[in-house]
């Protein structure tokens, strides 16, 4: 999966995240109250409910955002990117060894 490098560097940087549950933006960002603070996709004011909550938490800001970097590590740094391409190789090679 192809995942925007803002997005990875500003979870590198351990910023907490508030995103959309719509598209592949859920397998990124992680649970809610977890490793972001999710809102539906268009819903307004769920956004401006999650902005709030994260002034008023500042000390689960930091926790969310501590949880995302270390995802963004275990997941999509270069060396596990390397690791999961390697291993994609390796399996369309073997594919084609058997035909």
């Amino acid at each position: 999966m192809k995942v925007s490098q803002s997005l990875q560097l500003k979870r590198y940087l351990a910023a907490p995240l508030i995103a959309s549950t719509g598209g592949a933006l859920p397998e990124v960002a992680g649970p809610h109250l977890e490793t972001c603070l999710a809102v539906p996709p268009g819903d307004s004011d769920a956004l401006a409910d999650q902005i709030k909550y994260a002034f008023q938490n500042p000390d689960l800001c930091k926790k969310i955002g501590s949880a995302g970097r270390q995802r963004v590590i275990e997941k999509w740094s270069w060396r596990e990117s390397a690791i999961t391409t390697a291993e994609h190789c390796k399996t369309l090679l073997s594919s084609w060894k058997t035909k």
